[in-house]
């Protein structure tokens, strides 16, 4: 393939009518529009404390080598008592809760926008990736979704899961499972493609990425 010839991805998505194509762009930005609205008022930052849980852990490992965050977990034996917005937390380290991938992810974004302490967190910052990967995986839901379905109903589905009220909130939080849909449905897309025996190296490249990283970013 030469440089100026597309990709399949390219070739795919040339194939499709032009209505197609601007009906996934108007409910991809819709449903992007509608997770940046007020964003950091709803849910409240301190409804799920997950939300600072992976960023702490990341935070503290890049700058100290140690995953100090709050934990629910007794085994730990001991812990220090955190008072921040409006909650207390108790702090472990090192915290082995959950693998280390997704909160070294959190961490290094909210370290490359300046935080060095775990109380310069907000909310404005840790929704925010959590905002992308949950309006990505709309666009990916219907590329699975047209090789299943008609496409006029892979698109309303698609287009529900983009305004339903749950799916907005729950797709402003920086929950691990966020990514990890992400990577379910590239992978799954990815093995369509092997299947139909159009796999070339970077389908086997990209799915063997999938498969490693989702089990490093949280106990399943």
């Amino acid at each position: 393939m030469s440089a100026a010839e597309p990709g399949w991805l390219g070739r795919r998505l040339g194939s499709w009518p032009l209505w197609e194509l601007a009906l996934l762009a108007a409910v991809t930005a819709c449903g992007l529009a509608l997770r940046l609205h007020a964003y950091t008022q709803a849910p409240a930052f301190t409804d799920n404390a997950d939300e600072v849980q992976f960023p702490w852990a990341g935070l503290n490992l890049i700058l100290h080598g140690d995953a100090v965050t709050w934990s629910p977990y007794a085994a730990y034996g001991a812990y220090a008592v955190l008072h921040a917005n409006g909650v207390t937390y108790h702090l472990v380290h090192h915290w082995m809760d959950h693998p280390p991938l997704f909160a070294l992810l959190m961490g290094g974004w909210v370290w490359l926008l300046g935080d060095r302490t775990m109380l310069q967190v907000t909310a404005g910052q840790v929704r925010i990736p959590a905002i992308a990967f949950s309006t990505m995986s709309l666009a990916l839901a219907h590329l699975l979704g047209r090789r299943m379905l008609p496409r006029a109903a892979s698109l309303l589905g698609v287009a529900l899961l983009a305004v339903s009220p749950a799916a907005v909130l729950l797709g402003r939080e920086p929950e691990p499972e966020s990514l990890q849909a992400l990577l379910l449905l590239a992978a799954l897309l990815l093995t369509l493609r092997a299947l139909e025996g159009r796999a070339g190296v970077w389908t086997w490249t990209g799915l063997f990425l999938c498969c490693l990283s989702a089990p490093l970013l949280k106990v399943t």
